[in-house]
């Protein structure tokens, strides 16, 4: 977009956590409002929160979603939460965080962050129109993994439970559609004909793998690959790992989502039973789009801006 200026983003490591140098004030010093993260080591919220002539919105997750809540990190936050004008929560966990650590409900937008649906759902249209598909994939149930295959989505735990599976005798195909610094974990699935690797897909192919699979797992991190999911009617089969990210609370317990312990025996017989079950049919959801996302977010900014300051001294 032409209106829009590129911030250099840096960052320091402390010990195992970032700080953030990043500072865009320069940018921000004559505007009415500024949207600033809602991060205990952002300069840039600091530098925002502790100035008085402009409307002030945090932008964040709000809850500790995706690593263990830090002590230091959260009073912070707390703090940043009572100082501001509006705060702009992901999701309505994140939202309801917000309230409960102060901020006045009339002053809280919950976004519901998305991505673009619009083309994968035409291509989902297109697909099964078409009853056509470039992916080679075996006969048979086959189940998706969707995304990067990096620490965080737990692609050892994923291969390390389909061994499981298969010393149980259990017929179970994984097609993995990423790639990442993970891959290798797989090799072992990958040899014995349990995962076919299908690399980065475009819309139209992810699309007809949606089609395809009768399930998606993902035993770590679940993000925006909920929209998706709902998107294709296709429920997705996890476990209560405790850092799934916020677009996670978009799915229904045994609906849209499927949780198992969170250890693999108990996600192996997730697997297997859902596989014995083989109620595949493809389901009718909801789900946040980002048209829905943009009118949130500029109806809370309008809110931030036309009304009274209710800033609440810390």
């Amino acid at each position: 977009m032409d209106w829009a200026t590129a911030a250099r983003s840096r960052s320091v490591r402390v010990g195992r956590r970032a700080l953030s140098l990043t500072v865009t004030s320069r940018h921000w010093r004559s505007a009415e409002g500024v949207i600033v993260p809602l991060q205990g080591s952002s300069l840039d919220a600091y530098l925002a929160l502790l100035g008085s002539n402009r409307r002030i919105g945090l932008w964040g997750h709000v809850a500790s979603y995706v690593a263990p809540s830090n002590a230091i990190d959260q009073r912070l936050e707390r703090w940043q939460v009572r100082r501001a004008d509006h705060i702009f929560a992901y999701t309505p966990g994140g939202a309801r965080e917000a309230m409960r650590w102060g901020a006045n409900p009339e002053n809280v937008t919950t976004v519901m962050n998305a991505v673009a649906t619009d083309e994968l759902d035409s291509a989902l249209l297109q697909v099964r129109a078409s009853h056509e598909s470039e992916l080679s994939l075996p006969p048979g149930p086959v189940l998706a993994f969707i995304g990067g295959l990096d620490e965080s989505k737990r692609v050892a735990f994923l291969a390390a439970t389909l061994k499981v599976l298969r010393e149980r005798a259990v017929d179970v195909h994984v097609a993995v559609a990423g790639g990442g610094t993970q891959l290798h974990a797989l090799g072992d699935a990958v040899d014995h004909g349990q995962v076919t690797v299908l690399g980065y897909l475009d819309t139209r192919r992810k699309a007809e793998l949606l089609e395809k699979c009768v399930g998606i797992v993902s035993p770590g991190r679940i993000g925006l690959l909920a929209v998706d999911a709902l998107v294709a009617g296709k429920p997705i089969l996890t476990t209560d790992w405790p850092f799934h990210a916020p677009e996670a609370e978009y799915l229904v317990e045994g609906s849209s989502r499927l949780t198992a312990d969170d250890d693999l025996e108990s996600f192996a017989d997730l697997i297997e039973s859902y596989l014995s079950a083989g109620d595949f049919q493809t389901r009718q959801w909801s789900y946040p789009t980002l048209d829905a996302m943009v009118q949130n977010f500029a109806g809370g900014i309008l809110t931030m801006l036309e009304g009274p300051s209710r800033r609440i001294d810390a």
